[in-house]
C-alpha cells in the first residue's frame, strides 16, 4: 500500500509538470508563430510567467493536434490495428493538415475556427512556399520518429536523449510555420492593394426604366454616334 501511495504521487507531479511544461511549450510556440507571421526574426513578447496566461493558448494547440492527427489515426485504426502503422497515418494526417487548421485558428481568433476560407484561398496563391514548408515539415518528422524508435528500445535513456531534438525541432517548425503565414499575409495584402476592375453596368430596357421613372442618360448620344457612323464613309 505505501508504494502504490508513493507511486500515485510521483505520477500526480510527472503529469503536473508535463502539463506546465506543455502549456508553457504551447504559448512560446503561439509566439513565435505570431511574431514570424509580422515578418519579425526575433522574439520580442516572449509568453508571461503566469501558467494561468498559458491555458489558452494550450488548449488551442491540443485541440489543433488532436483534429489535425485524428482522421489519419482513425483510418489507420480501422484498417490495420498495429499501433505503428496508426502513429505513422497520424503523423502523415498532422503534417498536412496542422498549418491550415492552426492558421486557421489564429487567423480568427477562435480555437474553434478550424477552417478558413481566406487562409485557403491564400495557401493557393503561394503553392510553392506551401509544398516547400511541407517539404520541410517531412525533414522535421524525422526526428519525432528516431524519437519514438529510441523511446521504445529504452525509454529511461531515449527520453533523456530526445528531449532537446524534439523541442529544437518543434520550436523550428511553428518558426517556419510563422514564415509561412508572413508570406501568405503579404500576398493577401498585395492582392488586395491592386486596383479593382469597374464593374460594367448593366443596361435595362428602355420600358423597364420609363416605368421606373428613371432618366436614359446618354441615349440621344449614343444614338447620334450611332448614325453617324452608319452615314460616314470608310
Amino acid at each position: 500500500a505505501p508504494a502504490a501511495i508513493m507511486g500515485l504521487f510521483f505520477s500526480l507531479i510527472a503529469m503536473a509538470i508535463g502539463l506546465l511544461s506543455f502549456g508553457y511549450f504551447a504559448a512560446l510556440a503561439l509566439s513565435i508563430v505570431a511574431e514570424s507571421s509580422e515578418g519579425n526574426a526575433h522574439l520580442h513578447d516572449p509568453p508571461p510567467a503566469n501558467p494561468a496566461d498559458w491555458i489558452a493558448e494550450a488548449f488551442t494547440l491540443g485541440v489543433a493536434a488532436v483534429v489535425s492527427a485524428g482522421p489519419g489515426w482513425l483510418a489507420a485504426h480501422l484498417v490495420a490495428a498495429h499501433v505503428g502503422a496508426s502513429a505513422l497515418a497520424g503523423l502523415a494526417s498532422l503534417i498536412v493538415c496542422f498549418p491550415v487548421v492552426q492558421l486557421s485558428q489564429l487567423e480568427q481568433n477562435s480555437p474553434w475556427a478550424m477552417l478558413s476560407t481566406k487562409l485557403l484561398s491564400g495557401l493557393a496563391r503561394v503553392r510553392s512556399s506551401w509544398m516547400l514548408f511541407t517539404a520541410q515539415s517531412l525533414l522535421l518528422a524525422a526526428v519525432p520518429v528516431g524519437a519514438g524508435w529510441a523511446i521504445a528500445r529504452a525509454p529511461a535513456v531515449g527520453i533523456a536523449v530526445a528531449a532537446v531534438p524534439l523541442v529544437f525541432a518543434s520550436l523550428l517548425y511553428f518558426r517556419l510555420l510563422g514564415r509561412l503565414a508572413w508570406v501568405v499575409a503579404e500576398t493577401n495584402v498585395a492582392s488586395d492593394d491592386q486596383p479593382d476592375e469597374e464593374p460594367v453596368e448593366e443596361t435595362s430596357e428602355p420600358d423597364a426604366e420609363l416605368a421606373a421613372g428613371e432618366p436614359l442618360d446618354g441615349f440621344d448620344e449614343a444614338f447620334d454616334e450611332y448614325f453617324d457612323s452608319e452615314s460616314g464613309g470608310p
